[in-house]
Formats: C-alpha cells, sequence, structure tokens
C-alpha cells in the first residue's frame, strides 16, 4: 500500500508497529506498518526519527517531497 500525507497541519507518529496520522494534533488514523510498502511525504510534515526507524525495520521505501 501507497500512504500519501501531503497536507499541511499533518505529523506522523508511530505505536508498536503501527504508524499514526495526526491532523493538528488530533489522531486521525493508524496504519499497520507490514501493510505499507511506499510513504510518500510533503514538506510540512512533522516525524521523529523513531519512525524513520521503524519504516527502515519493515523495509518501507519514503519519499520526502520538496516542493
Amino acid at each position: 500500500m501507497l500512504l500519501v500525507l501531503d497536507r499541511p497541519g499533518l505529523s506522523l507518529g508511530y505505536e508498536r508497529a503501527a504508524l499514526l496520522v495526526y491532523e493538528e494534533g488530533e489522531r486521525k488514523r493508524s496504519v499497520p506498518v507490514k501493510s505499507l510498502e511506499r510513504v510518500v511525504v510533503g514538506p510540512s510534515l512533522e516525524l521523529s526519527a523513531g519512525v524513520l526507524g521503524l519504516l527502515a525495520q519493515h523495509g518501507v521505501s519514503l519519499l520526502v517531497l520538496n516542493h
């Protein structure tokens, strides 16, 4: 599955083996990492180093758009 997060106000966290999508600080969605092949994020998305580690651990590629 491809996950695209390109709107302003979004942030990405994690819990166990799931990515957590937040909008304006409110949790909107949980996505199991095992279902992902690639994550595409926009330039304003906030994420932690832990998210990067989780994606790498599960072989999920990350594409960062810068405009």
